[in-house]
């Protein structure tokens, strides 16, 4: 679990961990991933505020949860916003939603 958490944003960690269906505490199974090629954003909203550089990445995966909230049980489709400060550093999750 810490190595998946290194993957957000600070901010995201702490409104993500208290959410009702996060990914720590609600999902059984994620299985058949299929992730899609990064669409470069403008790193404004969506989470991306105060980054230099942001993408768009949509994912497609069946899931099984303990409780639907945002996302249907079965073939689901979602999006992650990514950002980053440089080059050099590693892309962190700041926010997603809808695919």
């Amino acid at each position: 679990m810490e190595a998946a958490k290194r993957l957000l944003s600070p901010e995201f960690e702490q409104r993500f961990e208290s959410s009702a269906d996060s990914w720590f505490t609600n999902i059984v199974s994620i299985t058949n991933i299929e992730v899609g090629g990064p669409v470069p954003e403008v790193p404004e909203g969506n989470g991306m505020s105060g980054y230099q550089q942001g993408v768009q990445v949509l994912t497609h995966f069946d899931l099984e949860q303990r409780t639907v909230v945002s996302m249907h049980n079965g073939a689901t489709s979602w999006g992650y916003m990514l950002a980053r400060e440089s080059d050099g550093d590693p892309w962190l999750i700041v926010s997603q939603g809808m695919g």
